[in-house]
């Protein structure tokens, strides 16, 4: 169980640099500041899917920081 628990540590610990490193630079976590997120599969194609709804589309992080989405 230690190892998995320096994994899960290893985990959290990557995931608030990301939030801290995005927040520094004002952009969403979800999309990267682009606004749109890319298709996962060629066969899921939806005009609402590129839009990014975390962010309503404008990449900025106090945008995501106000949405549902926000942790």
């Amino acid at each position: 169980m230690g190892l998995l628990n320096v994994l899960i540590q290893w985990q959290e610990t990557r995931h608030e640099k990301k939030m801290l490193k995005m927040k520094d630079e004002g952009l969403c976590p979800a999309c990267h500041g682009k606004g749109y997120n890319l298709p996962i599969s060629e066969f899921y194609i939806s005009p609402d899917y590129f839009h990014c709804d975390a962010c309503e589309g404008s990449g900025t992080y106090t945008d995501w920081e106000h949405s549902p989405y926000y942790n």
